[in-house]
């Protein structure tokens, strides 16, 4: 690569393969300015530390899986969109673990930063959840149940927590994926029930 080709989209796509390949935690800026074919000091060019690489990277992946959110849910509802964006979410951390971390662990204590780099993903599932008739309550409360579960599973996935000897991991996760539409289902039919009393209650 020539150096003329480095800007700041490059040095964090170069940062996300590598982090990807050697685990988020092992990243430094020396392996960035050598896989970039610079000198260390010109990444200063670019960014500022790499805590803020850091930062940048977790945008980065949040940015990524919203856009193949986007894509494979256009046209689709119901159970299968809510399956589709749990999958698409799991694909992608399997497939990019480092960056992974970084959009799981990086600033957690700033909740701003994280709740920003995040907000379009959530949006759009909370969209998926909204047409649901189980009320903006509930919406919420399930969107929250569903990313702890996400997140959580590809995590142990990731660190490789799992017996796999009796039943595949991919099984597994499905399985939780349809405990969560279960959930929404009983909180539809308990949303009809209270719609009946109340119309009855008003003849």
């Amino acid at each position: 690569m020539s150096k003329g080709n480095v800007d700041k989209s490059r040095v964090i796509a170069e940062t996300a393969a590598l982090a990807n390949e050697v685990g988020f935690s092992n990243v430094n800026l020396k392996m960035i300015a050598e896989r970039l074919n610079i000198k260390t000091p010109s990444l200063y060019n670019h960014i500022t530390s790499l805590d803020e690489l850091k930062k940048e990277l977790m945008a980065y992946g949040w940015s990524e899986l919203t856009g193949e959110l986007t894509e494979v849910l256009i046209g689709e509802s119901g159970d299968e969109a809510i399956r589709l964006a749990c999958n698409v979410f799991y694909n992608y951390t399997l497939t990019n673990p480092g960056v992974f971390e970084a959009m799981a662990f990086t600033n957690r204590t700033d909740e701003r930063l994280n709740t920003e780099a995040s907000k379009e993903f959530l949006r759009i599932l909370f969209k998926v959840l909204g047409l649901r008739n189980i009320g903006n309550e509930n919406a919420e409360q399930v969107m929250r149940l569903a990313r702890s579960y996400l997140e959580g599973f590809a995590l142990l996935v990731n660190h490789e927590a799992f017996d796999t000897t009796m039943i595949s991991l991919k099984e597994s996760f499905d399985f939780g994926v349809e405990v969560i539409i279960d959930c929404i289902h009983k909180l539809e039919r308990e949303d009809r029930q209270n719609s009946d009393s109340i119309g009855q209650s008003d003849q």
